[in-house]
């Protein structure tokens, strides 16, 4: 009976386009994000309200990952009061205020969100973020209430210690730094997916032995890293410092000056590593070449895109109930050609592997904030080579998105957006591509200064440690002298 239906309304299925936001949803997470939010835009107005706010909730994701910051929290605050969508989209401002690192609004914000609308892991994820927020605007005791919030099963568990570590290590507490990381080392995720963390965790835990005179604990953990870890480097820094640290402690003063010295050579040969990296223009040209294959993270862009359709798709469920379009759904999806073509075509595999970065790059990598946004910029303008109208018009927001994050033009507002949604092009901001280069030259340089003088900034404080030990050692020498 079910499969006569469908032969019988076959003939309206093909010459009829799909109903609601069900057109929209297949593919959401592959599909480019400007393609997608002006798709979602231009059909909004003719759907009934349920339909409507999961579509509003479609268009805040796409909005968020073209770096639309503002109508991506507006779209997503207009679902406050949806009994579908207000937890996601709670989740959703949250995340736009931490990719922007306003950790004040997203304090003030998540305090008045609508937690009992959250999913378990979605509760999580923001329980973390707030701590995050409060630790970069040092309410340490905050932060750590917060962090409490994170259960032992959710997948922000080890990140959360990280940061619980971090917060104990700002109050002073040792002891409680080292209790909150021991879970990073016992947790039973892949190595894979920890094993960074737990690298990153020994070496800070590594640097707090060494601030309290703990150094040959120090030295253990900070030979925790492998040779192929990014960490191994600055672990071998401060591990000699560790040890050079001990040698002056013992007054063992050569042995200290040949650590510090080998410290010094290792310091030297990363400032000339970065030097080099960024020697000529051509240099940085391949840094940026490097750099613009990994970031923006196609990997982290395809789990949050994934993650907006799987909210999205639950919503969509509630909202329809299981009523004759599911049913004529089921049934045609369990033809034999439909699910072949399904099982080919992968729906559910849309983040691929993140792209490491190369040796030479390295230093730059995760980018920082300023060299993020332009590498953002970027990838939009590089997106933006197209011919037919729509595709002209998905170019042109691009473009506008693209000249937002470079302070050249003030951000879109709607009314902006849905002008170019009938644009067919018209209104594309141009010659962003030879600004863009020099941004990022400026950008990367700027980042390269920095960098040599950090490194510098170490070497200093080292041989002033030890000078300052020589002098101590002989000050107390000579008033032992003195009392006999």
């Amino acid at each position: 009976m079910v499969l006569s239906t469908v032969f019988l309304a076959f003939p309206l299925f093909a010459s009829s386009s799909p109903e609601g936001v069900s057109r929209w949803l297949d593919g959401y997470a592959s599909r480019p994000a400007a393609e997608s939010a002006l798709a979602v835009l231009g059909g909004l107005g003719g759907l009934e309200e349920p339909e409507q706010e999961i579509a509003r909730f479609l268009l805040a994701g796409d909005f968020a990952e073209l770096g639309l910051s503002t109508l991506a929290i507006d779209a997503f605050r207009s679902l406050r009061d949806s009994g579908n969508l207000a937890g996601a989209a709670f989740v959703g401002v949250v995340r736009v205020h931490a990719d922007g690192d306003e950790h004040e609004r997203l304090y003030h914000f998540a305090r008045r969100g609508a937690w009992r609308e959250l999913e378990q892991d979605d509760a999580a994820e923001v329980a973390f973020r707030v701590a995050r927020a409060c630790f970069a605007t040092s309410r340490y005791p905050e932060a750590r209430l917060w962090l409490s919030e994170v259960p032992d099963d959710s997948s922000w568990y080890p990140f959360g210690r990280y940061l619980l570590a971090q917060t104990e290590y700002a109050l002073g507490r040792y002891g409680r730094a080292i209790e909150a990381a021991a879970p990073i080392f016992s947790a039973r995720e892949p190595a894979d997916a920890i094993g960074p963390l737990r690298e990153r965790t020994a070496v800070l835990l590594g640097n707090m032995m060494t601030e309290i005179g703990m150094y040959r604990e120090a030295v253990e953990l900070l030979s925790w890293p492998g040779p192929d870890s990014p960490w191994k480097e600055r672990a071998e820094r401060d591990r000699l410092v560790a040890h050079g640290l001990a040698a002056l402690q013992d007054a063992r003063f050569d042995r200290a000056e040949r650590l510090t010295a080998d410290v010094a050579r290792l310091l030297d040969g990363a400032v000339s590593a970065v030097e080099r990296s960024v020697a000529s223009e051509a240099d940085v040209g391949k840094r940026l070449e490097d750099l613009r294959g990994s970031w923006p993270s196609v990997a982290l862009r395809g789990a949050r895109s994934a993650w907006t359709a799987a909210h999205a798709r639950r919503a969509l469920d509630r909202v329809e109930g299981f009523g004759f379009r599911k049913v004529f759904a089921a049934a045609w999806a369990s033809l034999p050609p439909v699910l072949l073509y399904r099982l080919f075509r992968r729906d559910g595999d849309v983040v691929p592997p993140a792209v490491a970065v190369g040796e030479e790059s390295r230093f730059f990598f995760a980018p920082s904030g300023e060299v993020s946004r332009v590498l953002t910029a970027a990838a939009l303008v590089e997106e933006s080579r197209t011919r037919d109208c729509g595709a002209r018009e998905a170019a042109a927001l691009r473009t506008h998105a693209a000249a937002a994050l470079l302070g050249i033009t003030a951000p879109p507002r709607l009314g902006d957006v849905e002008a170019i949604a009938g644009g067919c092009g018209r209104g594309a901001v141009t010659g962003l591509g030879p600004v863009v280069h020099e941004r990022l030259l400026h950008a990367i340089g700027e980042d390269a200064r920095r960098l040599r003088r950090d490194l510098r900034s170490q070497r200093y404080a080292l041989d002033e440690a030890v000078a300052r030990a020589r002098v101590d050692f002989g000050k107390a020498a000579r008033a032992a002298e003195g009392s006999r």
